[in-house]
This record gives C-alpha cells, sequence and structure tokens, in this order.
C-alpha cells in the first residue's frame, strides 16, 4: 500500500511570475492558433511546415555529423541596458530549429564579448548526444578561459 500520492504537486501560484512578455505573447499566439477557428487554418499548416523543416534537417545530417552556430544572433545586452524588441524577438532565432525538430542540441561559453560570454550551440541527428557531448568537450578544452565567471560559479549542490 502506497502512502504518498506517485507525483508531486508544488502549490499553484500566479500564473505568468517569472515569464517575460515574449513568452507570454508566443502562448497566447500559439493557443489561439490551436482554437477551433484556427485549426486547420494554421495549426495543421505550421504541422506541416515543421514536419517538412525537420525531413530537411535529417537529409542534412545524412552529409555532415553536427551543425555549429551561434546561440544568438546578437551579443549579450549588460544588465540595465534598455531591452530592443526586434533584438529580443529574434534572440532565440538560432536554437529555434532544435526545438522545432526535437532534434539534440548543446549550447556552451566559448569566448567573451566586451566583457559578457559569447555562446555556440551544436545541434546534431537524433540520438547523437555523443557527438555534441564529444564536440563540446573539444571546444571548451580549446576556448579555455581561466578566470572566467561561469569557471568560477558553482551551483550550491555541487559544493
Amino acid at each position: 500500500r502506497r502512502s504518498r500520492p506517485l507525483f508531486y504537486m508544488p502549490p499553484a501560484g500566479p500564473r505568468g511570475v517569472g515569464v517575460g512578455d515574449g513568452v507570454k505573447r508566443r502562448i497566447m499566439m500559439g493557443a489561439e492558433a490551436r482554437s477551433k477557428g484556427y485549426y486547420d487554418a494554421y495549426y495543421l499548416k505550421a504541422a506541416r511546415g515543421r514536419r517538412l523543416f525537420t525531413l530537411e534537417f535529417n537529409k542534412l545530417f545524412e552529409k555532415v555529423d553536427a551543425l555549429i552556430m551561434p546561440v544568438s544572433p546578437q551579443p549579450p545586452r549588460k544588465i540595465g541596458d534598455p531591452a530592443i524588441p526586434l533584438e529580443t524577438y529574434l534572440g532565440d532565432v538560432f536554437t529555434l530549429p532544435a526545438n522545432l525538430t526535437s532534434l539534440p542540441a548543446l549550447a556552451f561559453p566559448v569566448g567573451v564579448f566586451e566583457g559578457l560570454p559569447a555562446g555556440v550551440q551544436v545541434m546534431g541527428a537524433p540520438f547523437t548526444e555523443n557527438i555534441l557531448y564529444r564536440v563540446g568537450r573539444v571546444a571548451e578544452s580549446n576556448t579555455a578561459m581561466p578566470g572566467a565567471p561561469w569557471t568560477q560559479a558553482r551551483p550550491e549542490a555541487a559544493k
């Protein structure tokens, strides 16, 4: 006999706490596109497009083991710098292919740009995480930046 529940459900808090405006906007657009009146017009077309996009990436990975690309099209903003709406909106454009195709990707810092970390991502075919980890390890060992803030920071659990 089980004395506790099979899963833990944290207490519900206010919706939207810790979620940026851009994320909220995308959630609302997605919910609207899946609603009854727009399902055929938008959702099915998007699902078909996603499938074609995935097939194209799968063809590409028949020729190469991995793709290396930036994480973001622009350098990071300093804390307190004003957000430029278009830059904010396009900030994750290079990470979208992995999310849309459900392909594995690994992002990691490789340098410093104006005192802030700059990163790249490696994307691979389905079930090639081992290749991504090897590429990441080689890149990390060849771009070692002693004293960089992210090399010093350790999560509390790791101490």
